[in-house]
């Protein structure tokens, strides 16, 4: 009996076995087409990682020359945080400073803006001074005008009683000597 069940257990495991190969078979078109599929993505694939594998070559160049960059930035930290050290204890005073100048300006300006008020005040006072000063010089040559033929007349009469002063005294000062 046990031969038979030996059979039995054989004649099944050949069954199943064949069951999962008649599987196998009819899914092989769909493997053998997924296989293409993917057999067309190796050869791209390849290819870029070669491409990415030959750009890591050349960042991996750069490393050593960066790295010393690093090193030398990091070598000027101190210092950098030192002159914002030095900037930072500058700034309160600057600000007092600026207050400072901030409250002077109000008292500066306010004579600036009487000043100007004083020039925009006076510019429109410039028309009636040019009128008055035009009336003045008309006034003027009017005056001149009038007095121009009085200084020849009053020059004659100087010189006249000039004249008759040097005679009277020419005569006055003949008689005198005796």
């Amino acid at each position: 009996m046990l031969a038979t069940t030996s059979r039995f257990a054989i004649a099944a495991a050949i069954f199943y076995f064949a069951y999962q190969l008649a599987q196998i078979n009819s899914n092989a078109p769909t493997i053998s087409e997924s296989v293409d599929q993917i057999s067309r993505h190796i050869e791209p694939t390849l290819a870029e990682a070669k491409n990415i594998r030959a750009e890591i070559a050349e960042v991996r160049k750069l490393v050593p020359g960066i790295l010393t960059e690093v090193v030398e930035v990091r070598k000027q930290i101190p210092l950098v945080v030192a002159e914002i050290e030095n900037v930072r204890a500058q700034i309160p005073p600057m600000l007092t400073q600026v207050d400072t100048i901030s409250r002077q300006i109000g008292p500066i300006l306010q004579p600036i803006d009487n000043t100007i008020t004083v020039v925009y005040d006076t510019r429109e006072q410039i028309p009636q001074i040019l009128d008055s000063t035009d009336k003045a010089v008309v006034a003027l040559n009017q005056t001149r005008e009038q007095i121009t033929p009085l200084v020849s007349q009053t020059l004659e009469q100087v010189k006249l009683t000039h004249e008759d002063k040097a005679e009277k005294c020419a005569l006055g000062c003949i008689f005198n000597d005796f």
